[in-house]
């Protein structure tokens, strides 16, 4: 049976532990209120559930600039050069999520355990020239090696605690 439901992150149509499953991909940095989200997310999750998700870290160099430049800005861009996306498809960012200190923070007081990594991606947003790129993977090989927190990519698992009995 097929079924649909919509909702938002901080008011998911579902009763309580419900799930034993919940992702999220690439739509933590557009929370704004990331504890209300996740609070949510732990209050449909069994007790030993598990939450998944995937989002770019604030530090990565293209987040950094996406943080100092206006959502008029990130419109054009994707109006002009964003594969066929529009304009209607770009969302407010906030990176209140985003970084190692908030994530583990938010998350304990969600009521979960959780393991992080960072990941490097490839500099496709320098692909505009072939020096540019080549910098970009300087940078990653170089930088981001030495320092995880400056790769573009952090990859969590979260448990909700699952009290004693």
């Amino acid at each position: 049976m097929d079924e649909a439901n919509q909702g938002t992150a901080d008011s998911l149509p579902f009763p309580d532990e419900t799930f034993d499953l919940v992702f999220h991909y690439y739509v933590a940095e557009h929370f704004a209120e990331p504890m209300a989200c996740h609070r949510e997310i732990a209050r449909v999750l069994k007790p030993g559930g598990l939450l998944l998700f995937q989002t770019p870290s604030r530090y990565w160099y293209p987040m950094l600039a996406a943080q100092v430049t206006p959502q008029w800005f990130h419109e054009f861009c994707v109006r002009h050069f964003g594969s066929g996306r529009t304009e209607n498809e770009v969302f407010p960012t906030h990176y209140r999520f985003n970084d190692e200190l908030a994530i583990r923070e938010q998350l304990k007081d969600c009521g979960f355990t959780c393991e992080l990594e960072y990941r490097s991606v490839a500099p496709g947003y320098l692909r505009f020239s072939r020096l540019s790129f080549l910098l970009g993977v300087l940078y990653e090989r170089a930088i981001e090696k030495r320092f995880p927190a400056l790769r573009g990519v952090i990859i969590g698992l979260a448990r909700k605690y699952d009290p004693p009995s």
